[in-house]
């Protein structure tokens, strides 16, 4: 049987320190991220719903994050398939302290 506390644990680890936490925090609150850089502090997400940008600025806010951009992207290409997509850029890292663990 898998134990899916270590999954998890084993996938957080493997992302940069620096952002690790705020993925976290985004996937904790059902967004799903695909990519995320710790050294620019970005995140790129899947947007479902037109309100997921308010949403993900609420929720960065009242994790005491300031000074960010959220962006949203919606494509309707010709076949009609709706693609919505959402990238966050954090100005910091809110909760004190160098947001890299080896201090880089």
């Amino acid at each position: 049987m898998v134990n899916m506390a270590e999954v998890s644990k084993s996938w957080y680890d493997e992302l940069e320190p620096g952002i690790r936490e705020a993925v976290r925090l985004l996937r904790d609150n059902g967004f799903n991220t695909w990519c995320s850089c710790g050294h620019t502090l970005e995140i790129e997400l899947v947007a479902q719903h037109a309100d997921d940008g308010e949403r993900l600025a609420t929720l960065l806010y009242e994790a005491g994050h300031r000074g960010f951009v959220v962006r949203t992207h919606i494509e309707v290409p010709p076949d009609g398939y709706w693609e919505r997509t959402m990238a966050v850029k954090l100005q910091s890292w809110p909760f004190g302290g160098a947001c890299f663990e080896d201090g880089g």
